[in-house]
């Protein structure tokens, strides 16, 4: 979602008001992304689910889009009738991941019809058909404000009680910014517990919510489990000896991965540890310049990697660091250790990796010369016993062996969204879970 944040502020929406402060600032549009889309009744009264997403392009569909989506797919057994709406970037033929390619896509302009509906809410101008029988999920927080606003709209002008919405949390997200007006909303959006359904990505991001002393009505929680591209090759892949590799996860321009820390560490290690001319460092997930350290050592930029040389690069590597300065586990460090990398990660609140896999090692106060010595101390382990790449195992397996999903049935959540009587048979009745997997590029 971060580098959706940076995309939005290079391509504000219309509504944005542009112009310098000297000229004075337009109080409807100062904080574009809570800017509200206005509402009309709809003379259609079938059932229908409805995504709030920022957006539908390939080049944002990945991590926590790409989870939404497949949540609103599981979701939406059994309705005829699905929208989704479009809150940051405008739908444009071509760029709509295929699958979505077919469905027609609407403005507030057009008449509210059956079938399969991408409204375009990107300048707000609205206003969009509410029917009575709209049910909402919502995703990143000022989809849940925009999402909030309509919900208000639908229970007065139908006259509907104990309406609620889907909120999809898969980040403590006022965390993305400074203490600062976005902050504030991004956070209040937690703070109504009676009109949200929450579903939490990881029982360690709810654990970080209750800690924290929030509180939701009616609370799911799915699992995350090994992307089934990743799965497949590491089925194939022969029992063989790692080899003299550190990877790291490196994406510079996503603060929460603290790429900066991970350098200096590896700095201070390339100092420090008399055999690290011996080891290959490499950067996995944004492209990057090469980065020299000491001893002549350099960090190889492998930038974003298609699957299969990912998978390849998880296959050689004795040894990762992945960072997430976030309540949010992160799922590198789980591909990693699926693979039988060593991996060190950091601990965050009362996020601890090392509970999930034997060779995760979670450093509780993550300062260079912590993560340093950490590196140093696996080096030398691997040096006395060089595992392979089935080395570790999950503690209770899930991620590993595909049994990571949503652990409640779909009807579920819809009857906890306090749903008409009538909702009830166009929810498939199937209970059984349903995985979300993971990608490459996921948070």
């Amino acid at each position: 979602m971060e580098r959706l944040y940076r995309w939005y502020g290079r391509h504000r929406p219309a509504v944005v008001n542009t112009a310098p402060a000297a000229a004075g600032y337009d109080a409807r549009t100062i904080i574009p992304e809570i800017a509200p889309l206005p509402a009309r009744r709809s003379p259609l009264n079938e059932s229908r689910l409805n995504l709030c997403v920022p957006s539908l392009s390939e080049q944002h569909v990945f991590g926590g889009i790409a989870t939404a989506l497949r949540l609103f797919d599981e979701l939406s057994t059994g309705f005829d009738h699905l929208r989704i709406i479009l809150t940051d970037a405008a739908a444009a033929s071509g760029d709509i991941v295929e699958r979505y390619a077919d469905w027609k896509i609407v403005t507030g302009i057009d008449a509210d019809c059956a079938g399969r509906l991408i409204f375009q809410a990107t300048d707000r101008r609205g206003p969009i058909p509410v029917r009575k029988n709209d049910y909402f999920v919502a995703t990143a927080w000022w989809t849940a404000w925009l999402v909030r606003g309509l919900l208000r709209w639908q229970k007065n002008e139908y006259e509907l009680r104990n309406r609620r919405f889907v909120y999809l949390i898969q980040d403590y997200e006022p965390g993305f910014y400074a203490w600062s007006s976005h902050y504030v909303l991004a956070e209040a959006t937690y703070r109504h517990p009676e009109e949200i359904v929450a579903i939490f990505n990881t029982r360690m991001l709810r654990e970080h919510f209750e800690y924290s002393g929030y509180a939701f009505d009616r609370v799911f929680v799915f699992e995350p489990r090994l992307n089934e591209q990743l799965a497949a090759y590491r089925s194939r892949s022969p029992r063989r000896q790692k080899e003299r590799t550190i990877m790291i996860y490196g994406r510079p321009s996503t603060p929460r991965n603290a790429f900066a820390l991970i350098v200096l560490a590896l700095q201070i290690w390339a100092q420090s540890y008399s055999r690290a001319a011996a080891w290959r460092v490499v950067s996995v997930g944004e492209p990057h310049a090469d980065i020299p350290l000491e001893e002549g050592i350099v960090i190889e930029s492998l930038g974003k990697l298609a699957l299969a040389d990912y998978a390849e690069v998880l296959d050689s590597a004795a040894i990762g660091i992945s960072l997430m300065i976030s309540p949010h586990p992160s799922y590198p460090p789980l591909e990693m250790a699926s693979f039988g990398v060593r991996v060190i990660t950091n601990g965050y609140g009362p996020k601890d990796l090392s509970k999930l896999h034997t060779g995760i090692v979670s450093v509780a106060v993550p300062e260079p010369e912590n993560i340093a010595r950490e590196l140093g101390r696996l080096c030398d382990a691997f040096e006395s016993d060089q595992w392979t790449n089935q080395g570790g195992n999950f503690i209770d397996g899930t991620f590993e062996d595909g049994r990571g999903g949503v652990f409640f049935s779909p009807d579920g959540i819809l009857r906890a969204l306090g749903s008409d009587p009538g909702i009830a048979h166009r929810v498939s009745p199937q209970t059984g879970a349903a995985g979300l997997p993971t990608g490459a590029a996921a948070p």
